[in-house]
C-alpha cells in the first residue's frame, strides 16, 4: 500500500482519446486511483516518443502495479504500459545528466496539457468518431 504516480501509455492516441471519455463518464466515488491529466511527451524517454500523449494516474501504488487491475480499478482497456514516475531508470538518467532533481529532469520530457488542449482533443477525436 501507499501512493504511487503513473504515465499510462495506450496503444494509439485514438485509443487514449476513447478511454478518456470512458473514464470521465464513469462513477468515480470509490476510487482508490485516479486519472489526473495528460501529458505530452516534449523529448524522447524511455519508452516514449516525443509527441506521444500519455495518462497521468495518481493514488493507490497496489492499483498500478498491473495492467489488468489498473484497466479494473479505473474502467478503462487498451492500457499498452505503465510507468511509475519515480521510475529508477529515470533516476539514473538524470543523475548521468548532471540533475539531482527528478522533477526538473520530468519537466524537460512531459508537460501537462491545458485544460484547453485537453477538451480540444476529446472533441476533436469525437467529430472523426
Amino acid at each position: 500500500m501507499g501512493y504511487q504516480e503513473s504515465f499510462i501509455q495506450f496503444k494509439s492516441k485514438k485509443s487514449l482519446m476513447e478511454e478518456l471519455r470512458r473514464y470521465d463518464k464513469r462513477d468515480k466515488s470509490s476510487d482508490i486511483a485516479d486519472l489526473v491529466c495528460v501529458d505530452r511527451v516534449k523529448k524522447e524517454v524511455f519508452p516514449f516518443k516525443e509527441g506521444e500523449l500519455v495518462a497521468v494516474v495518481c493514488g493507490e501504488r497496489s492499483e498500478q502495479r498491473d495492467k489488468n487491475r489498473l484497466r479494473s480499478g479505473l474502467g478503462i482497456r487498451n492500457v499498452k504500459d505503465i510507468v511509475f514516475i519515480d521510475n529508477p531508470v529515470y533516476w539514473e538518467m538524470a543523475e548521468e545528466q548532471g540533475i539531482i532533481d527528478l522533477g526538473a529532469f520530468l519537466s524537460m520530457h512531459f508537460e501537462k496539457l491545458s485544460k484547453d488542449e485537453y477538451n480540444a482533443l476529446l472533441k476533436k477525436e469525437q467529430e472523426v468518431s
